[in-house]
Formats: C-alpha cells, structure tokens, sequence
C-alpha cells in the first residue's frame, strides 16, 4: 500500500473515532489538555506562542489561550491563504470566543500579518501522531510547509492520547514535532535515526 493509501486509511479512522465522542467526553478530555499544557515546564518561559483555534473533533484550547493572553503572553493564530497550503500569522487580539470564521471553516483573526515574528513555541494540531513526534495532518500540507521554517521553534503536538499510533507513514516532506501533550501527559518525543522513515 502506498504512503498515501496509508495516511488516507489512518486519517479517515481516526477522525471517525474523534467525530463519535460525546460533547462531555471532548469536553473532559479537553479540559485535561489544557492542564497539561499550562503545567508544561518547557511553556513556562515562552512569551510568543503560535496556537490554533481547534475545529469541533480537536481538543478545545479556547479558555487556555485567553488565559495566556491575559497574563501578557503574545498570541499568534495561523490564516491560510490563497496558495495553496500556505498560511500566514495574525495576533489575536481578543477572546477567542469573538473570532469569525475564515477559509476551510478555520475561525481566524482579523488583522494584519504578523511579519517576521519570533516565535518561542508552537501548538501543533493533527488528526494522529506517533511516539517519535510523526505527525499525520488533513492533507492539505500548510502545517509541513510552516514548520519547515521554523526548525528551530519549540513545536508541540496537541491532541488527545487516543490519537496516539504506535507508527506513522513519513515521507521526506513531512514535519515532525519535538513534544506531543495529551489530556494524561506531555513528553519529548526522540529523534528519528537517519533512513528510518516508513516503508
């Protein structure tokens, strides 16, 4: 089977499961990601944070990141653009109940592009990870071609322990992280050995 055959079967099951939760059971197992992010030591020092504002199936950060706004941190949100799999950051600037609905259904932020910004962290979203940081997204590729220039951000995948595979089809193209957080736990994922991505 080929890699693409592959990411389409894992991706079309994995979203099934995370659409079949009931409201309170997401909504618990959000809760408990959004306390594992928020004690996650190595978030404590970052001041500029890229997050995402979740689709229904992804773990509900919204209260989080108006906390973390509040405190004085810098919010950034991506906007995806015209061309195809490109996305550009936007500051939010107020709750993130408030934010409108953008292209792809994405809620996005109104307001100029942040250019050139440094970043101190990333919170990735995707529809399954594996232990060593292999992410698998939508198809679209915005979150492999942003990543690719931000090698050296700390970039965390946030997702919900069910979302966990024990290995995912890589290609050369595709990004890894360097931490996954769940609603149970956050740990560093190890690198990959040169030549090891998937058959």
């Amino acid at each position: 089977m080929s890699h693409d055959l592959k990411k389409t079967a894992i991706r079309q099951r994995m979203l099934e499961k995370l659409r079949a939760f009931q409201p309170d059971l997401r909504e618990e197992m959000s809760a408990g990601v959004r306390v594992i992010l928020s004690t996650f030591q190595p978030l404590h020092k970052a001041t500029t944070i890229l997050a995402f504002a979740p689709l229904p199936s992804e773990p509900q950060i919204d209260h989080l990141l108006d906390a973390w706004r509040a405190e004085g941190r810098r919010i950034l949100l991506p906007r995806t653009l015209e061309r195809a799999g490109a996305m550009e950051m936007v500051e939010l600037t107020g709750l993130m109940s408030k934010l409108p609905s953008g292209p792809l259904g994405i809620r996005t932020p109104i307001g100029p592009a942040c250019e050139a910004c440094s970043i101190d962290a990333i919170l990735v979203p995707g529809v399954a990870f594996d232990p060593k940081g292999g992410r698998l997204g939508r198809g679209g590729g915005y979150y492999d071609r942003l990543l690719a220039t931000q090698e050296a951000t700390m970039t965390i995948g946030t997702a919900f322990e069910c979302q966990l595979n024990p290995r995912l089809p890589q290609e050369e193209h595709d990004q890894e992280v360097r931490f996954i957080a769940t609603e149970k736990r956050a740990f560093e994922c190890p690198p990959r050995s040169e030549g090891s991505l998937s058959e």
